[in-house]
C-alpha cells in the first residue's frame, strides 16, 4: 500500500513537530521522584506518630488499671506486684490488673516488646515501652509514672 502525496506531507509534517526534549523530560522525572519522596517521608513521619500514639495509649491504659486495682482490692492500699513481689518486670495477661483492662488489650507494644512495669513502692509505679529501639533508657521510651 502506496502513501499519497498528501499522507506523505501529513507524516512529514508531523515528524517535524517539536517533541519534548530528552532534558526537559528527565525535569519532569526528577520533579515527580523528589515529590514521592517526600510523600513517602511524610508517610513514614505519620506512622511513627502513630504507633507512639498507640503505646502511650497503652500505657496509659495499664496504669489506670494499677490505679483501679489499687482502689479495688483494698489489699494493704497498694499497687499490684508482680508473683507477690515488688519487682522490676513486664507485664502479662495474667497479672492481677487484666479485670480492670478492655478485653481486647495486648500487653505487647506496637513493636512488638512487652509493656514494662516496675512498682517503686506500695503507692508509687512505672509503666512503660521501651520504644521504637527497643531498648531500655533511651530517649524514645514511652512512660508514665506516679501515685
Amino acid at each position: 500500500m502506496e502513501l499519497t502525496e498528501h499522507e506523505k506531507a501529513g507524516f512529514l509534517e508531523y515528524m517535524n513537530k517539536k517533541a519534548f526534549t530528552l532534558i526537559e523530560l528527565m525535569a519532569v522525572i526528577m520533579i515527580i521522584a523528589i515529590l514521592s519522596a517526600m510523600v513517602l517521608g511524610l508517610g513514614r513521619y505519620a506512622m511513627q506518630l502513630t504507633l507512639r500514639s498507640r503505646a502511650k495509649a497503652g500505657v496509659q491504659h495499664l496504669h489506670g488499671a494499677a490505679g483501679e486495682y489499687k482502689m479495688d482490692t483494698h489489699v494493704g492500699g497498694g499497687y499490684p506486684t508482680i508473683d507477690g513481689v515488688e519487682a522490676t518486670g513486664f507485664l502479662t495477661n495474667s497479672t492481677e490488673i487484666t479485670r480492670w483492662l478492655p478485653e481486647t488489650f495486648s500487653f505487647i507494644d506496637p513493636w512488638g516488646n512487652p509493656y514494662q512495669y516496675i512498682r517503686i513502692s506500695a503507692h508509687r509505679i512505672r509503666v512503660y515501652s521501651f520504644g521504637a529501639d527497643g531498648t531500655n533508657a533511651t530517649p524514645d521510651d514511652i512512660e508514665s509514672s506516679g501515685r
